[in-house]
């Protein structure tokens, strides 16, 4: 059962769930992200790791308010961790609040733990394992099944508290019961699934408490109410390590999943012997479970505290049991889970490695950015189509920073970089083409009033803030520019960048120069067509006076004659 989704549309792909993931059951793949159900032992990190909210738990809550309207009993069975999960002055007005939910009866699942106690010393007497791991943590049973099936032998082959109090309840109240689990585990959830009927859900402390909000039911405002059943001292120090007597084996409680790795490297290697081994895979076990109510900013230590002062202030007359063992079978048949992990030959571990830039082993940095611990580690997965071979931050620096240099260097625009006092601290090759008056010397380290002598650009640069597309005149050179810049304020840099425009500029200018001259020509010619048209009209009226005169002249002869 995969008790976890991951939403791609919340993911950025940070890779922080495979980095605390303890077995590496995330693939991230061909922009596929699923969590590898063999490989994952339902501790519940990923998720209470991710900072995006992309990792989706599996919620009951329709199937536990369907049974809650229906006809059936319903039972809850409350883990003994609720102490310390809820900061409450009295650990009763939980049981208020869980039933204003509509539940029928509430009890502890440290009874369920008592019976386990009390079959653990049982069976630990007829073992002849030369140590003995025991059973109430579900991730760490699913630990030794998946990544150390030879220990399996060494299991108590018993079921939890959980499923033992689910068994009793059903015995007591009927097999048509139905008995919701609340604790601050999420492998409950699939332990729960695979236990034959006997924990029909599970809710978590975490969606307890959203439950309650959503029903707006204060915890701290209701009265005390006791559970039905309460277990004993016994039982309620579950969270804190059952301690079991025996004159063979010593007793050891260890938590946290790497504390728990290493006590079954050390037995597999066998480095120990005649020990009776309880591991939890949390840290501090239960009381610091994944799903303890996030509202409540605690340490462990006073979480851990809460539960001790409980546990010491009980009154074991409070009790109330119907416990008959006998009736019950608790066995449990612990088996190898399967893990589909291939080994790549060496050479084609090389070539993986090459594809990652690793080219000897001074490249292998080891940085676990990309959620594993080595590059080797990282390349077996690659291997096995769980990861790929470009989510490595090294690898994708290097493609970065040669496609960086590739855009800078072939830039058609002259780029600069300067410090806060205008030193230049970088340039490319067209910056150094156009400025470099003294071919040879490098531009770096030197003022950039050593290259740009122009008022307008002091000016801009003075401003201390981005530029858009301003042109200036550098007189040293004869040339035009345009001018882009970014100030960034941070870093207390500026970034310059020069387009020449000196050729546009000319030509524009020439253009000028050009429609001037014609423009005078025109003028001229204009003038000079005026003159000749005006010195026409006077021939042309001077002769007409003559040819007048003279026609007058020949009339008035003719006239006399």
């Amino acid at each position: 059962m995969n008790l976890i989704k991951l939403n791609k549309s919340l993911c950025d792909n940070c890779f922080k769930c495979l980095r605390v993931c303890p077995t590496k059951a995330i693939k991230f793949s061909n922009n596929e992200r699923t969590i590898i159900d063999n490989k994952c032992i339902k501790c519940g990190l990923c998720h209470s790791q991710c900072s995006q909210n992309a990792l989706e738990l599996v919620d009951q809550y329709e199937e536990v308010k369907c049974a809650i309207a229906s006809t059936k009993k319903t039972i809850v069975s409350l883990a003994p961790s609720y102490v310390s999960a809820f900061n409450i002055d009295n650990s009763n007005k939980i049981v208020t609040a869980i039933k204003k939910l509509g539940f029928d009866h509430i009890e502890e699942t440290a009874i369920g733990a008592e019976i386990v106690y009390e079959k653990y010393n049982i069976d630990i007497k007829e073992c002849s394992t030369s140590n003995i791991i025991t059973t109430c943590c579900p991730s760490a049973t699913y630990l030794v099944e998946s990544h150390y099936p030879k220990l399996i032998s060494s299991m108590l082959q018993v079921v939890s508290p959980m499923v033992a109090h689910g068994m009793d309840i059903k015995r007591r109240y009927g097999k048509d019961s139905f008995v919701v689990f609340i604790g601050p585990c999420l492998a409950k959830i699939v332990e729960a699934d695979e236990s034959e009927c006997m924990v029909d859900a599970v809710i978590t402390f975490s969606q307890l408490d959203k439950w309650l909000k959503d029903e707006d039911i204060d915890i701290n405002l209701q009265l005390p109410t006791p559970c039905d059943y309460y277990g004993t001292s016994t039982g309620k120090a579950f969270p804190l390590g059952c301690k079991i007597e025996s004159e063979r084996y010593e007793y050891l409680h260890v938590d946290g999943i790497e504390n728990c790795k290493s006590i079954l490297d050390d037995i597999e290697k066998g480095k120990v012997s005649n020990l009776s081994i309880e591991l939890n895979i949390c840290k501090d076990s239960c009381i610091n479970g994944p799903e303890m109510p996030k509202n409540i900013q605690e340490s462990h230590y006073v979480k851990k505290l809460r539960m001790k002062n409980h546990i010491k202030n009980l009154n074991e007359r409070d009790v109330v049991s119907d416990i008959k063992t006998s009736r019950l079978d608790l066995a449990k048949r612990f088996q190898q889970r399967e893990i589909c992990i291939s080994t790549p030959s060496e050479e084609k571990l090389n070539e993986i490695l090459r594809m990652m830039r690793k080219y000897s082993e001074k490249d292998h940095l080891n940085c676990c950015a990309c959620g594993y611990e080595s590059c080797i580690e990282k390349a077996t997965s690659v291997y096995n189509g769980s990861s790929n071979y470009t989510d490595c931050l090294p690898y994708l620096r290097e493609i970065a920073e040669e496609e960086h240099s590739l855009l800078i260097s072939n830039s058609p625009n002259g780029i600069c970089v300067l410090d806060n006092e205008n030193i230049v601290k970088q340039t490319n090759p067209k910056f150094d083409m156009l400025f470099n008056k003294n071919n040879g010397i490098s531009l770096v380290g030197l003022p950039i009033d050593f290259m740009v002598s122009s008022n307008q650009f002091a000016v801009l640069l003075n401003a201390n803030k981005n530029v858009l597309s301003e042109k200036i005149y550098e007189e040293d050179l004869d040339k035009y520019f345009l001018v882009n810049l970014i100030y960034d304020s941070h870093k207390i840099q500026t970034v310059v960048f020069f387009t020449d425009i000196s050729s546009h500029e000319k030509n524009k200018m020439e253009l000028e120069r050009m429609k001037k001259d014609t423009l005078e020509k025109t003028s001229e010619v204009i003038d000079k067509q005026m003159r000749v048209v005006q010195e026409i009209a006077g021939l042309l009226g001077e002769t007409t006076a003559e040819t007048k005169m003279s026609l007058i002249e020949l009339r008035d002869l003719i006239i006399r004659e």
